[in-house]
């Protein structure tokens, strides 16, 4: 792929996401949302939001292992590197995921995200104590049931104090527990892999989001990012992004990159450029916040 993927116009497999726009729902975006593959440096950019303060961005898998944690680590990582604004990356999952496992160990925080919201007698889960740059991973205490983890409010705390907030929330979506983060996101992230079969395993996930959000509202927020995870040819993001043209934000390629497929925690020194460039492009595609809406 070298530049915009256009709609094609014709029935495709993923027509089941057209059902809105029977109902007089106009299926188009602006042109600064419209579908591309962004496996290609030349692929236009738009500007990121480097003032103070930042956006909600909630990454999620459309099924196990399909490259969630590790998009939301490279999209913390250059989000720090681009925006005045201190970057939370935030272990959403329900029953805990391995985001501090995966993150270079000098930016994981010392406490559990559960601990920082209520103190708990500990000087370093002090709400203050958090850097006042750079980046941040905080995990979550797999100890603690749904019930003892409030997600909203730990959101709520990170965004009022003008972070960043990237929450990897795992395969969730369709849960409460995605929900009451999905109802605080600016930009909302779906990562598949790019196995045959994989776009099919995206159809539910699309489904569920389209019936939360509404077509218009997907249009704007929800992106699609294809991940490979062995080396060979991609198959999928060309196609997806073809039939989702206009009613997603964007669909996106992450290559395949030895250091991330190697499933241990990462080394920034040592991941690809190109995976760096990729982040960088859907950073720039979900760096601003959405307008809150009056009835």
């Amino acid at each position: 792929m070298t530049g915009p993927i256009a709609a094609t116009g014709g029935p495709s497999y993923l027509d089941w996401l057209t059902a809105d726009t029977a109902q007089g729902q106009d299926a188009g975006t602006a042109p600064d949302s419209s579908v591309r593959g962004l496996d290609e440096s030349t692929a236009p950019l738009l500007p990121g939001n480097n003032s103070s303060g930042g956006s909600v961005t909630v990454v999620a898998g459309a099924h196990g292992g399909s490259g969630a944690t590790i998009t939301t680590l490279l999209i913390a990582m250059v989000a720090a590197s681009e925006s005045s604004a201190m970057v939370v990356a935030l272990d959403g999952t329900p029953v805990g995921g391995d985001l501090t496992t995966r993150a270079p160990a000098e930016h994981c925080h010392p406490s559990w995200w559960q601990q920082w919201l209520t103190g708990d007698h500990d000087p370093a889960a002090d709400p203050a104590a958090l850097p006042a740059s750079g980046w941040t991973v905080l995990g979550r205490d797999r100890t603690l049931g749904e019930a003892a983890s409030p997600l909203a409010d730990a959101m709520s705390a990170l965004k009022a104090q003008d972070r960043s907030v990237v929450v990897d929330a795992g395969a969730s979506v369709g849960s409460p527990w995605f929900g009451s983060a999905a109802g605080l996101a600016d930009h909302i992230i779906v990562t598949i892999d790019d196995r045959p079969g994989a776009a099919n395993a995206s159809r539910p996930v699309l489904s569920t989001l389209r019936r939360l959000l509404g077509s218009e509202e997907m249009g704007r927020t929800v992106h699609l990012v294809v991940t490979s995870q062995r080396p060979g040819v991609d198959h999928v993001t060309g196609p997806l992004a073809d039939a989702l043209s206009g009613r997603v934000a964007g669909v996106h390629h992450v290559p395949y990159d030895s250091e991330i497929a190697a499933g241990v925690g990462i080394d920034p020194a040592l991941l690809s450029p190109r995976s760096f460039t990729i982040a960088h492009q859907i950073h720039t595609r979900t760096s601003t916040r959405r307008e809150a809406t009056t009835p």
